[in-house]
């Protein structure tokens, strides 16, 4: 199931694309095992013989210039944690039965884990659309099977229903002639970038600007002077230049009503984590006849008495023709706060 990334309005909170993802690498797993592609561009060098995942891993890493990135067999990993492999902070951990098992789709999707917290600026990916398109991007590159091969391993895992947004990637270049041309204009438009340090020197790793409706991200290895550019398409929650109220007229916009689902408020109407702190409740914005957001909020006793106050609601706006969204989590009525603003903002300027 392909998605266009400027659907995607709120970053992926609930990891509900996980299971399909899992049904999928064994699929692949199994494909592969089946194939028995040529390993050269995967391993390079190295005997696929006699190298473990965790020597592929790195080798991969560094393919993409995260030479930074530890690469551990952990026996414990089987015992401590539901998923025998997993990716934390700046570390991939293999279990046991990985290492053993030496599964090559498995190194490429804890590494698919890590290109999309760098090489894609998507740290709250989890198993997402991105996180798959990336392993999908991955196992083409490394040219382990066909684009056709991996629709097939998407039919037989689940029939199509792992989200996927192929469309976000739009190039990823490697970058060994001309680096510093790269980090000098990087340097220049950047106004986001992650360091490291080494040997008391503060060295750039990532940098990353947006322009013309995409995210340019450079990852580089000083040491080693090359670099990865990667160019991918800006999702719903970062291009508000395309929002879903940019469709409106000024007149449907005005009186415009943004609903937020039940949450815990405070006294101020605004969310909180702690029950002590307030009460169930919801909120709306309004947009007033000067392009102004209006803010309003209503305590509720629980989820039946929210389901009577907001139908009485938009059944009034609903009968004065009155534009309303209705929002199923609070992620999705903070963004879209965020981008109301910025469009009535834009059109207050335009007067």
């Amino acid at each position: 199931m392909q998605i266009n990334p400027l659907d995607i309005i709120v970053r992926f909170k609930k990891d509900s694309n996980k299971d399909f993802s899992y049904q999928l690498d064994d699929v692949i797993f199994d494909m592969i095992k089946e194939k028995k592609p040529c390993l050269k561009k995967l391993y390079g060098d190295l005997n696929p013989e006699t190298t473990d995942i965790v020597q592929l891993s790195k080798k991969v890493l560094s393919d993409f210039c995260l030479d930074n990135i530890n690469v551990k067999h952990c026996m414990e990993a089987d015992k401590g944690y539901t998923y025998r492999s997993y990716v934390q902070y700046k570390s991939i951990f293999f279990g046991d039965y990985h290492y053993k098992q030496n599964n090559i789709e498995v190194a490429l999707h804890e590494i698919a884990h890590v290109l999309c917290d760098n090489h894609f600026n998507s740290p709250f990916e989890k198993h997402g659309a991105l996180f798959v398109s990336v392993l999908k991007w991955l196992i083409l590159h490394y040219e382990l099977l066909t684009e056709k091969e991996f629709d097939i391993t998407c039919q037989k895992a689940n029939n199509f229903k792992v989200k996927m947004t192929d469309e976000t990637i739009v190039s990823v270049e490697f970058i060994s002639n001309d680096i510093d041309y790269y980090i000098n204009l990087f340097n220049e438009k950047s106004k986001e970038a992650s360091y490291y340090q080494k040997n008391g020197e503060k060295y750039i790793e990532n940098s990353r600007y947006k322009e013309n409706g995409l995210y340019h991200i450079f990852q580089v290895n000083f040491e080693k002077k090359k670099g990865v550019l990667v160019k991918r398409k800006l999702f719903g929650y970062e291009d508000y230049s395309k929002n879903i109220f940019s469709k409106l007229t000024n007149e449907e916009l005005v009186n415009f009503h943004l609903i937020s689902p039940i949450f815990l408020m405070n006294y101020n109407g605004r969310k909180t984590s702690y029950r002590y702190e307030g009460d169930k409740g919801y909120s709306y914005y309004k947009v007033d006849d000067c392009f102004f957001l209006d803010r309003e909020y209503e305590c509720v006793y629980d989820l039946k008495d929210y389901q009577s106050q907001v139908k009485c609601l938009t059944k009034r706006l609903k009968e004065e023709r009155i534009k309303y969204k209705r929002c199923s989590t609070y992620e999705e009525f903070d963004i879209l706060q965020e981008q109301l603003t910025y469009e009535i903002h834009k059109r207050k300027h335009k007067e």
